[in-house]
C-alpha cells in the first residue's frame, strides 16, 4: 500500500523550519525574526534538542 503525500519532497515546512531554529547560529531574536514569529516562545517551539544524539548508546556498550 502507497501512502499519498502532499510533497513530492521528504521535507515539509516545518521540518525545515524547525530545522533553521535549531542549527542557526544567531541569537535567537534574529531567528524569532527570520521565522516570523510574535514572540520567542514560540521560536523555542521549534528548537529541536541538540544534545539528543551526544550520547551513543551502542557505543556506550561497547557494541
Amino acid at each position: 500500500m502507497k501512502l499519498k503525500t502532499r510533497s513530492p519532497s521528504p521535507f515539509s515546512g516545518h521540518s525545515l523550519r524547525a530545522g533553521l531554529a535549531s542549527t542557526a547560529e544567531a541569537e535567537e531574536r534574529h531567528v524569532q525574526k527570520q521565522l516570523g514569529h510574535a514572540n520567542a516562545e514560540m521560536t523555542r517551539r521549534y528548537q529541536r534538542r541538540r544534545d539528543r544524539f551526544r550520547v551513543n548508546i551502542t557505543k556506550a556498550a561497547g557494541l
